[in-house]
C-alpha cells in the first residue's frame, strides 16, 4: 500500500502554479497525493491523483427552500464522504501528513480534514486570491460558531462557516502575496509572503481592446439571465465605442450560453478556459473588468493604472480594504453605459 505523507487540494491552475512556485518537489514526489477538480489537466508529475467534481455547501440554496435544501445537502456530504473514503483506499496516510490547499471552503477539502483531523500534523493555507483578504462582521462570527454545531445536528457532519478563506481551525500556516493587506490575523497562525507571481512590470498600455474577467454565477446564486443583461450592457457599449473585447471565463464558469450570445458579435472574443489569467499581457488593454477577481492583486502588484481597472462586485460595498484603488460598482446596481467607463476616456 502506498504510504502518503502529503495531500494537496488544487481547484484552479493558480492553486497549481502557487503549488509548483513555493514547493517545487512536492508534485514530483510518490509520497504526495493531489486532489484535484476534474476540469484541471496535470501531466508529466510523478504524484498520485484523484480528481473530483467539487460541490460548494451553499447557504443560499438552502436557505431558498430548506426542506428540500436539507435532504439534498444530507445526500451530496453523504456521497462526498463515500467518495473520499472509496478513493482513498489505496493509500495509507501518514500519522504525521502535512495538507496544502488553496480553498478551505471547498467541500470535499472540509471533509477531508474532519475525516482525518488526527493525522495532520500541519494544515498550509496558499493565496488564491482575494477570498484571503476580505473583511468579516459579526453576523459572520455568528456564523462560525453556529455552522458547526448546526451542521452536526442536521447532517451528522461538521461544516465550518468560511467567509475568509484560510480561517479553518486548523489553519496553522498561510502563504499570502500581500500580508499588509490582511488587516485581521490570527495570533495561532503563522503568516508568509511570498513571491507575488510575475514581477516583470507591464509596458505602454495600448487602446483599442477591453479586457473582461468573467465569473461562474452558480457560485453566487445569480441568474444567468442577470449575468447576460449586464455583459450586454459592458459589450454592446464598448463595440458601440469602436473597442474589441476580449471575456477570460473562469476556470469552473459554464461558458457555453455566453458564447451564443456574444461570441457571433464582430468585436468579440473568448479565451480559453485554461488560460491563467496572470499570464496576460495587460498592456494590450486599455480598460480591465473583473467581478470581483482575484486578478486585481497581480494587476496592482505589476503596475497597471489603477483608473483603467474596473471592479464589479455582489456587495454594497468592497469587502477588501482597497479604499480608493479602484473603481468599485455593485453588480445589481451596475450600469456599465451609464458609468464613466462607458462615456469618458478611461485615461
Amino acid at each position: 500500500m502506498v504510504i502518503i505523507e502529503e495531500v494537496v487540494f488544487v481547484l484552479t491552475p493558480f492553486h497549481i502554479k502557487s503549488i509548483v512556485d513555493l514547493f517545487p518537489e512536492l508534485l514530483y514526489s510518490k509520497s504526495t497525493l493531489v486532489f484535484k477538480a476534474n476540469y484541471l489537466e496535470i501531466s508529466d508529475m510523478n504524484c498520485h491523483f484523484i480528481s473530483f467534481d467539487n460541490n460548494e455547501f451553499s447557504r443560499k440554496e438552502l436557505l431558498r427552500n430548506p426542506i428540500k435544501g436539507l435532504k439534498e445537502t444530507r445526500n451530496n456530504l453523504n456521497r462526498v464522504d463515500s467518495f473520499l473514503r472509496e478513493n482513498l483506499e489505496p493509500f495509507n496516510l501518514a500519522n504525521n501528513v502535512q495538507v496544502y490547499l488553496g480553498n478551505d471552503k471547498d467541500i470535499y477539502t472540509q471533509r477531508f480534514i474532519q475525516l482525518h483531523k488526527k493525522r495532520i500534523e500541519n494544515l498550509i493555507a496558499i493565496d488564491e486570491g482575494l477570498g484571503f483578504y476580505v473583511k468579516e462582521d459579526f453576523k459572520d462570527r455568528l456564523f462560525k460558531v453556529l455552522y458547526p454545531v448546526l451542521t452536526t445536528l442536521f447532517f451528522s457532519k461538521k461544516i465550518h462557516f468560511i467567509k475568509r478563506l484560510g480561517t479553518h481551525p486548523l489553519v496553522n500556516k498561510i502563504f499570502l502575496r500581500d500580508i499588509e493587506l490582511l488587516k485581521e490575523k490570527n495570533p495561532e497562525i503563522q503568516y508568509l509572503e511570498y513571491s507575488k507571481g510575475n514581477t516583470r512590470k507591464i509596458g505602454k498600455i495600448k487602446s483599442g481592446k477591453v479586457l473582461i474577467y468573467s465569473f461562474p454565477e452558480q457560485d453566487l446564486a445569480i441568474s444567468k439571465a442577470r449575468k447576460g443583461v449586464v455583459y450586454a450592457d459592458i459589450i454592446n457599449s464598448c463595440l458601440g465605442r469602436g473597442l474589441e473585447v476580449i471575456i477570460k471565463p473562469h476556470p469552473r464558469e459554464d461558458i457555453e450560453e455566453m458564447i451564443d450570445m456574444f461570441d457571433k458579435k464582430e468585436g468579440v472574443t473568448f479565451l480559453p478556459k485554461e488560460v491563467l489569467g496572470e499570464s496576460v499581457l495587460y498592456e494590450e488593454y486599455e480598460l480591465i473588468i473583473s467581478f470581483f477577481s482575484s486578478i486585481i492583486l497581480d494587476l496592482i502588484n505589476r503596475g497597471y493604472p489603477k483608473e483603467r481597472i474596473l471592479t464589479i462586485g455582489f456587495t454594497s460595498k468592497p469587502l477588501v480594504d482597497f479604499s480608493a484603488m479602484i473603481e468599485y460598482h455593485y453588480f445589481n446596481d451596475f450600469y456599465f453605459s451609464k458609468s464613466k467607463f462607458g462615456n469618458e476616456s478611461y485615461s
